[in-house]
């Protein structure tokens, strides 16, 4: 008698399959890791390296042009703050996008939850990112002493999970795509890069901008906003609750297609 392996029907995301086979994320997760840092003199270090030269040259060119809202010292924590969440949403968004052509012999050989490949590459980008979170969170209160609230403790962890939740629905999204249409992994460093400069990564947006309901649809706009909050001290709600709804419906998205399309990831691979 013979058996056909396939995936459950169901009107859902398929969230409750990647629960039941959690063990495999572990295993990709270490994979991509182990990958990423084989045979790199600095290792981790290139975590923190990173944002600090974009925090250098961001510094250099646009700190005297927003002198008289914030000053130079503060503008450096600020865009540093900017390029940890930055560095964190593009490696995962880069990663999960292609994942599943990146793995594509794995898909053709035996049946699991496709949607475990790109939530595995997101995961591990958010390693890097709570490497980089300590050095900085341990540099701002020994060495800057910023004073860090409750509320502060509260929001870096929800600003994570947005970042991670906007990152894989573009992530899963495109992944789904680039098996179909290859173009996909050409134009996600573009998409990359325009959505770095039209997010608050290194720029301060003013709430009386005429543009300003447009920038919100950005999904980057809340989680920032909320983890540069120990630095501000403010948070526009409205902007917040707009980019939040962006953020899920991105999400949604992003895993209705992929479910769509995933009867077929083994012949377009």
């Amino acid at each position: 008698m013979e058996y056909e392996i396939k995936p459950k029907k169901s009107v859902g995301t398929g969230l409750s399959e990647l629960i039941e086979r959690k063990e495999l994320i572990y295993f990709f997760v270490w994979k991509d890791l182990k990958i990423k840092y084989k045979q790199t003199v600095l290792g981790f270090l290139w975590v923190i390296l990173q944002p600090l030269a974009l925090m250098l040259i961001f510094t250099f060119l646009l700190a005297d042009r927003f002198e008289s809202e914030i000053n130079r010292n503060d503008y450096s924590i600020f865009v540093v703050s900017g390029f940890i969440c930055w560095n964190f949403f593009s490696s995962a968004v880069s990663g999960s996008g292609i994942s599943m052509v990146n793995n594509s012999t794995i898909i053709k050989k035996i049946y699991f939850p496709r949607l475990i490949i790109p939530i595995s590459s997101a995961l591990s980008a958010m390693f890097d990112f709570i490497v980089c979170l300590c050095i900085y969170l341990g540099f701002i209160f020994f060495f800057k002493n910023v004073e860090i609230r409750i509320l502060d403790i509260f929001l870096i962890p929800i600003s994570a999970l947005l970042l991670f939740f906007s990152a894989f629905g573009i992530g899963t999204l495109i992944s789904a795509l680039a098996v179909k249409y290859r173009d996909f992994r050409y134009i996600l460093p573009f998409i990359l890069q325009l959505l770095l400069f039209i997010s608050p990564v290194f720029l301060l947006i003013s709430p009386n901008s005429s543009t300003f309901f447009l920038f919100s649809l950005n999904p980057l706009v809340a989680p920032l906003q909320m983890f540069r909050y120990h630095l501000t001290h403010t948070i526009q709600w409205d902007a917040i609750l707009i980019s939040i709804l962006s953020n899920f419906f991105l999400l949604f998205l992003g895993l209705r297609i992929f479910k769509k399309m995933e009867d077929y990831f083994a012949d377009l691979s």
